[in-house]
């Protein structure tokens, strides 16, 4: 794909540890930066190199995010994506907690993920819900590594699964609770839990 290709070639000049040592010295005014082209997109890349525990051992040292499977996805393709990932797991002994990555464009992502859950066909409409094997669903919007501190996520949960039963950390999310989706509880933001709006402010103050 075009734009994988303008991706790799812009990692391929650089090697992390060089870069690191650069920006180490001389902080992020040295930070390799390029603006790539794609149809009607500008993108603005600044490479930040992985630490050697988080390369790639096969595939070289970056992963291009694809965009494939980029275009709108329709509620019934969001449903079709759950279910298929149910059943992948067969029967486990604790909570099944999925997770999907939808790339929307409209305003109302949140509102069509609890249609597809909740709603009169839905996943987990009071009809359905003590025979889904699925505790929770975590919804994404655009996650991927150079948006994850600005990415922002959801944790729906099946009505007929006990929420103490759930590790606390994945209450820390903001989620969607209750018979038909009705109880939404404020949480803390993916940037916040992972600690990355942290390292984001610090390095906008580096000097």
């Amino acid at each position: 794909m075009e734009i994988d290709r303008a991706f790799r070639t812009f990692f391929d000049k650089h090697d992390p540890d060089n870069v690191q040592r650069l920006l180490d010295a001389y902080g992020d005014s040295v930070r390799p930066t390029e603006i790539i082209r794609f149809y009607d997109w500008q993108l603005t890349v600044e490479l930040f190199p992985a630490g050697l525990a988080s390369r790639a051992p096969s595939e070289g040292r970056v992963q291009p995010w694809s965009l494939s499977d980029s275009s709108e996805p329709s509620g019934r393709h969001l449903k079709a994506k759950i279910k298929k990932k149910s059943r992948g797991y067969g029967s486990v002994a604790d909570p099944l907690i999925l997770a999907v990555n939808v790339h929307a464009r409209e305003h109302s992502p949140i509102e069509r993920a609890r249609e597809v859950l909740f709603g009169s066909e839905g996943i987990w409409h009071r009809r359905h819900a003590h025979r889904s094997a699925v505790a929770g669903v975590i919804v994404f919007w655009y996650a991927d590594a150079v948006s994850a501190p600005s990415t922002s996520a959801r944790l729906f949960l099946n009505p007929a699964v006990d929420s103490d039963a759930l590790p606390p950390a994945l209450l820390r999310l903001p989620r969607t609770q209750g018979t038909e989706g009705s109880e939404q509880i404020e949480g803390q933001s993916v940037a916040t839990i992972l600690g990355l709006d942290q390292a984001v402010g610090r390095s906008r103050h580096r000097v």
